[in-house]
């Protein structure tokens, strides 16, 4: 499985992994034929929930990067600026 680095070095599992690994156990487990479609509606449903909560999450990692990011640019431009200042 393919892994992305995480916020601390953790591996995040990108989410069409997530998907085939939903996907691959609900094959695994073989319902009764009469109740095919009514197991893998279910199971669809359970892995988009899934899908969908790892998409915010993700969103939120991204916003917070993102506000990591522009902080550390300010630092920098106020540093660029005192040192420019001293010459």
């Amino acid at each position: 499985m393919r892994h992305l680095c995480g916020r601390e070095g953790s591996p995040v599992p990108r989410l069409a992994d997530l998907a085939h690994q939903r996907l691959a156990l609900s094959l695994q487990l073989r319902p009764q034929p009469h109740d095919v479609f009514t197991y893998a509606a279910t199971e669809l449903k359970s892995t988009i929930t899934l899908l969908e909560q790892r998409s915010v999450d993700l969103g939120r990692q991204v916003g917070e990067r993102e506000a990591e990011l522009e902080a550390a640019r300010a630092a920098n431009r106020q540093l660029t600026r005192a040192l420019s200042h001293r010459e």
